[in-house]
């Protein structure tokens, strides 16, 4: 065997290196962590990681066979899926907030779907179908590879994620059931091979293996309960017939899929057009009537007119999302016209759980829409001849970053909002969402803002818009990694911080000279972030107007602007965030300092209420070393030198305690137990009285 470094060129990257690092960091922490155990499913998912990791080595190191080199080819195409299936959502054991390590669950199905479509996809949009289908091999020893290879990529992902779940319930999170899991890997076999093939795109392809099983199973249940409404219009049709709707419909549409995605490879012929055959009207669902519009107000000789129209045509994605988002809107409503049983009325009247469907598709749309933006010309072959135009690149760069922005927002986030409006009334929609707040707003606003940046950039380093769209999801997952551990140091550095002044300790401090308050500090970390989200946005769109000029970006340029964004994010956020903590600690300390004064008095009081002839309270100057004619002012402080700030609550129980006093605080103030059971009246009235 001849050892070399494997190369990133042909079929390994460097990427497969990744696998390994979550669940080895994870065996690292609780190895040199006193207070953590190494958990077993850490070390089966390394095992895993090394069932793929090891193989890729060995072959790529060593003279491989024709089989193994067909292996890492489609290895080398399922690349993406994978990583995106198994690395992102091993984010949440990294101490990420619950709140949004849910989140990232979601990497999983996108990645299990992603790799569905790419089994065929990828031959389109890297034009080796041709090359695929000449081998001198049949095409059922070729289909059977080819689903083999996936089939073992969906596995190591399922089970990366089951073995997710054990530590995640043992800290208190709960994950999806198994059963789910298992169930996203079959529709991604099953479905994405078939519709990858039928559209002729990677992306298509996962948009439809998506979106067409709910769409099935809405008809199917619209059927049902128009069936049900006109033979028995006075019965409710029971939610057991859909539960068998489901029971029986999954076995049946997995089955059909996958012998017609056979079948639809077995006679699958070559076409020109493009990857899938782009030059056809029926891709672009929505585009052709708005370009004949455009084409009617725009003259011929516009170059800027042109320039918007042929815009509009390179969305593809967006448009056929948009059509499907509008069918199951309509399929929807049909649901809720015929429904009649209580329960599925209340499951369709859900106003939360729909806006958060249409707030998914609403963030696909805009995805796609940014990954379009420059990939598909790439994948076109149209990008070379349009930087020839005689419009200049600036001004050919506007036009593209602007209508790209117009057909996301209006179709990510105009387009749901409006279907929402329009299936809900005012007062739905209202007692649905609550009160609308500023900063959730601001917060969900930014976010589709950084999502739509992001794909831009990505489709601005990729070949087809299908890596593009892969790249900001995995750009994006590196990003949220690198701020929620930056926030994760931040936060353990603040508790440090405010742990070194306890309570129980005396630690007399005067108010700083100014000090902030809670509200201030808010806001100002609040613009904070939203000034480092406009700089960071507008560096990734400056950054990928620079690429936009360059038919093919070095991988060497793409790691320079990475790092650079990575790095450069990190030093701001964590320069912004230790500014922060310093204000934090200097409002706290005016917190602590005011209650310190607040405590101060009600002590003083507590001391002067009682007489000066209370034995306890001669005992407490005595016991304290602190001279009978002095002010109880003087008192207080040497008591809370001694005990701490808990003497004011302990002093206060000595002093108004009845006879069943506190041993345990009688004996750390060195009272003796007649002083601690007297009080100041009952000591008066004992010593005036005579003796008998």
């Amino acid at each position: 065997m001849t050892l070399s470094w494997p190369s990133s060129r042909n079929s390994f990257h460097p990427a497969w290196l990744l696998l390994p690092l979550p669940p080895l960091l994870g065996i690292l922490w609780a190895t040199f962590n006193e207070f953590s155990r190494v958990h077993p499913a850490l070390v089966l998912r390394l095992l895993l990681a090394g069932v793929v990791v090891v193989p890729v080595l060995w072959w790529r190191a060593s003279p491989a066979g024709d089989r193994p080199r067909r292996i890492m080819k489609e290895l080398r195409v399922q690349l993406p899926g994978f990583l995106l299936a198994t690395l992102v959502p091993s984010l949440m054991t990294w101490g990420i907030e619950r709140e949004w390590a849910v989140w990232m669950l979601f990497g999983y199905p996108f990645g299990c779907f992603l790799m569905g479509a790419s089994a065929f996809g990828s031959e389109f949009e890297q034009r080796t179908l041709a090359s695929l289908l000449a081998q001198p091999k049949s095409r059922g020893a070729v289909f059977r590879e080819k689903m083999a290879v996936l089939a073992g990529l969906l596995f190591l992902a399922t089970a990366n994620l089951v073995l997710l779940l054990p530590p995640l319930a043992s800290s208190g999170d709960q994950g999806s059931n198994g059963y789910e899991i298992i169930l996203v890997a079959l529709f991604a076999f099953c479905g994405g091979p078939l519709f990858s093939l039928l559209s002729r795109s990677t992306l298509a392809g996962l948009v439809f293996s998506v979106t067409v099983p709910p769409i099935l199973y809405l008809a199917a249940t619209l059927g049902l309960q128009g069936i049900a409404r006109v033979r028995f219009p006075e019965e409710a049709l029971p939610l057991e017939w859909t539960t068998w709707l489901l029971a029986g419909g999954i076995p049946v549409y997995l089955l059909t899929t996958l012998v017609l995605g056979w079948h639809q490879f077995r006679d699958l012929q070559l076409r020109e057009g493009g990857a899938g055959g782009r030059a056809e009207s029926k891709l672009h669902p929505l585009s052709l009537p708005l370009d004949l519009l455009l084409a009617r107000i725009f003259p011929v000789a516009s170059a800027t007119g042109q320039l918007i129209r042929k815009e509009l045509r390179l969305q593809v994605v967006p448009w056929l999302v948009a059509s499907l988002m509008i069918g199951l809107w309509a399929l929807w409503l049909g649901l809720r016209f015929v429904a009649t049983s209580e329960e599925g009325l209340r499951i369709l009247n859900e106003v939360g759980s729909l806006t958060l469907l249409a707030g998914l598709l609403g963030g696909l749309l805009v995805i796609s829409t940014g990954a379009a933006c420059i990939a598909e010309e790439r994948e076109l072959g149209t990008l070379e001849w349009q930087l020839t135009q005689p419009a200049s690149l600036a001004r050919q760069w506007r036009i593209k970053l602007g209508v790209t922005t117009a057909v996301s927002l209006g179709l990510g986030v105009a387009l749901p909002g409006v279907l929402l409006r329009l299936g809900f009334g005012r007062e739905e929609l209202r007692n649905g969402w609550g009160e609308p707040e500023l900063w959730p707003l601001l917060i969900y606003s930014g976010l589709l803002l950084f999502l739509l940046a992001l794909s831009i950039y990505a489709s601005s380093i990729c070949r087809n818009t299908m890596r593009a769209t892969a790249a900001a999801v995995g750009i994006g997952a590196g990003m949220a990694g690198i701020i929620g551990l930056i926030i994760l140091f931040l936060g353990n550095h603040l508790d440090d911080r405010i742990s070194r002044n306890p309570w129980e300790s005396y630690l007399p401090m005067a108010p700083p000279a100014w000090a902030p308050t809670l509200e201030f500090n808010r806001v100002l970390a609040g613009s904070l972030a939203g000034v480092l989200a406009a700089v960071f946005l507008t560096t990734l769109v400056l950054l990928a107007g620079r690429n936009f000029r360059r038919l093919v970006v070095p991988s060497h340029q793409i790691f320079r602007q990475l790092a650079g964004l990575g790095i450069g994010l990190a030093v701001a956020i964590t320069a912004a965030g230790l500014g922060n903590i310093q204000l934090t600690i200097l409002q706290q300390r005016a917190w602590l300092a005011e209650q310190q004064q607040e405590v101060r008095k009600l002590l003083v009081a507590e001391l002067r209420s009682h007489a000066p002839a209370d034995a306890r309270i001669s005992h407490f100057y005595q016991h304290f070393g602190v001279p009978t004619n002095a002010a109880p002012e003087v008192l207080v402080e040497a008591i809370l030198a001694v005990r701490g700030w808990t003497a004011s609550s302990e002093v206060t129980q000595l002093l108004r305690s009845s006879p069943g006093v506190n041993p345990t605080l009688a004996v750390r103030y060195g009272l003796t137990p007649d002083i601690s059971q007297t009080n100041s009246p009952s000591i008066k009235s004992d010593r005036t009285a005579p003796r008998r």
